[in-house]
């Protein structure tokens, strides 16, 4: 979990017990020191992980403040254009105006810690906090050629930006990360360039204690985490200064608004055992950091900060948080059962068994993908859509594992190589008849179709299936001429191959990758 220094000034909010508890029930572990407290808290939590946050959300639970923070977001003023930029994908930016009670160091710390550990050292995320005042004109983010120069961060002379990667420690540092493009993603001002991400910012617009305004962006090669974090630094800058939309490619941005949840007694009650009233439900939520309309129904109000809510059960679990876990009561269970392992899972079990004794990691993803993972793997449209998803990653009901082992590779970037993995996993046809599917794959250099078929091969022999035909197959998400499929009295049990680069580059990954995958159900 990350850990977090906050001055011991936070135990003034009121008696220290009280703070402390609520410390605690926030799912944090605590360390007191001489002037500061370090404090365990959720990775989940982004929008506590600093100290204003953690103290809003504390005097929220304790009743001395409710509700959610009320941001507003100012007409934009500040034109930007995004262009296509190759080796950081994803783009997204904001002004922060009238800074103050804040200092430059603290935004610094609060910068590198976002880029450490949900960045992981700028791989999915890097970020550029600039003194708006000295940017002059539109801003724009395209490509640049490595001979283009600019005067990196505590440099007085201009440098290329391949000079940068060479000689800087940022770019000794960071360079790997883009060192394999022929062209380097650059923020470029009416005078040149002012950031060249994810290496550094230019000195030209560096901050300084007398910095009042900002300019803020945000560059990536995941999507969802560019928008994570532009969410949690709107959140972070709101306790100091006045967000400031801009015009992105012509629209307004971010703007961000916040989602409406309905939940009821019942929901409640089902999963955590609560009866509670409508008007004890509003004061818990309140204090949980929501907003609260009750009509029929209760309408929850969720700020767009708080990323971590994915579903009515993440708003539910609030409430118990606030209510106390020691404050329930406990009940022996009224049913009485003797249950046995059933043979489906036996079988599972005999293949996590293979699977691990070839080496392989498991790993468990949600069944629910984005209808974007489809596009990004070359799939055809053939899941099951959810009519009301909680975002836009839950959209679909997975037909393949596919997307989601692509997905998890992709999130792991910063891990050694090669790495092995296998999932044991659900699948679902439009007819919401679900199947198991085993997926594996190895991410390494070099790697190729008849490494993942000899592994393919191994899982059926310990299967005892010895008959069987590999045949040619023609999947897009393939590398054509790399690829097959294996039937068993005529039957297609398993396809294989090596992953097609394009559907690589629609991730962020640069390394190789060799999948299988087994129908289960037609095996067994």
């Amino acid at each position: 979990m990350p850990t977090i220094e906050v001055d011991k000034k936070i135990l003034e909010i009121s008696e220290k017990e009280k703070v402390l508890n609520a410390i605690f029930n926030l799912k944090g572990e605590y360390e007191i020191e001489e002037d500061k407290i370090k404090i365990e808290l959720p990775p989940d939590r982004l929008d506590i992980l600093f100290f204003n946050g953690l103290k809003r959300a504390i005097e929220c639970y304790l009743g001395l403040d409710s509700g959610i923070k009320k941001i507003n977001f100012n007409k934009a003023k500040i034109e930007v254009e995004k262009n296509e930029v190759r080796a950081r994908k994803y783009f997204a930016c904001f002004v922060v105006r009238n800074l103050k009670n804040v200092n430059i160091k603290d935004i610094i710390l609060f910068q590198e810690f976002l880029h450490s550990f949900l960045g992981k050292d700028r791989k999915y995320v890097a970020i550029g906090i600039h003194d708006l005042d000295k940017i002059e004109g539109k801003i724009i983010y395209k490509e640049a050629l490595p001979t283009e120069k600019m005067v990196p961060l505590t440099y007085s002379n201009e440098l290329t930006l391949k000079e940068i990667l060479e000689i800087t420690d940022k770019g000794r540092k960071y360079g790997n990360l883009i060192e394999n493009f022929e062209k380097y993603p650059a923020i470029y001002d009416e005078k040149g360039i002012i950031s060249f991400p994810p290496i550094i910012n230019s000195e030209r617009t560096k901050l300084t204690e007398n910095t009042k305004n900002i300019f803020v962006d945000i560059t990536g090669t995941n999507e969802r985490i560019v928008d994570i974090a532009c969410k949690t630094l709107i959140y972070y800058f709101s306790f100091f200064g006045e967000i400031e939309n801009v015009y992105l490619n012509g629209n307004e941005f971010p703007n961000y608004e916040n989602k409406i949840y309905v939940i009821d007694e019942k929901d409640i009650e089902n999963l955590i055992g609560l009866k509670l009233d409508k008007e004890k439900i509003k004061e818990l939520l309140e204090r949980a950091g929501y907003d609260v309309l009750i009509t029929d129904k209760i309408n929850v109000v969720v700020p767009f900060y708080r990323v971590d809510i994915l579903h009515i059960n993440d708003i539910i679990e609030d409430i118990a948080i606030v209510y106390g876990y020691e404050n329930f009561e406990l009940e022996k269970s009224k049913v009485q059962t003797f249950g046995e392992i059933h043979e489906k899972e036996i079988f599972y079990e005999k293949i996590r068994d293979i699977m691990i004794g070839l080496g392989f990691l498991e790993v468990i993803n949600p069944c629910f993908v984005s209808k974007k993972d489809y596009d990004k793997c070359f799939l055809e449209h053939d899941y099951l859509e959810v009519i009301n998803p909680v975002s836009e990653k839950y959209e679909v009901l997975r037909s393949t594992l596919l997307p989601s082992i692509i997905e998890f590779l992709a999130n792991n970037l910063s891990e050694e190589y090669p790495q092995k993995i296998f999932e044991i996993g659900y699948i679902f046809n439009k007819n919401l008849e679900e199947g198991k599917n085993l997926a594996f794959a190895i991410a390494q250099n070099k790697i190729t179709m008849n490494d993942i078929l000899s592994y393919l091969i191994e899982i059926l022999r310990n299967l005892k299936i010895e008959k069987y035909e590999i045949k040619e197959s023609m999947h897009p998400f393939f590398i054509e001429g790399r690829q097959g499929e294996i039937f068993v009295n005529n039957e297609k049990v398993a396809l294989f191959g090596e992953i097609n680069p394009k559907v690589l580059e629609n991730y962020g990954i640069f390394v190789p990758i060799a999948y299988a995958e087994i129908f289960l159900d037609k095996i067994k």
